[in-house]
């Protein structure tokens, strides 16, 4: 998601909210690489 611009604008949009309605606001930033995580496969 770093290199999809249309995500971070929009990520950008909603810090700001946050920080204009001084609301909390957690932001999970993973240490690596994600390439290992699967999704499960539809049946």
């Amino acid at each position: 998601m770093k290199t999809n611009q249309a995500y971070l604008k929009r990520k950008a949009q909603k810090q700001s909210l946050y920080a204009q309605q001084r609301m909390a606001c957690v932001e999970w930033v993973p240490a690596s690489n994600l390439t290992f995580v699967c999704l499960p496969t539809r049946r």
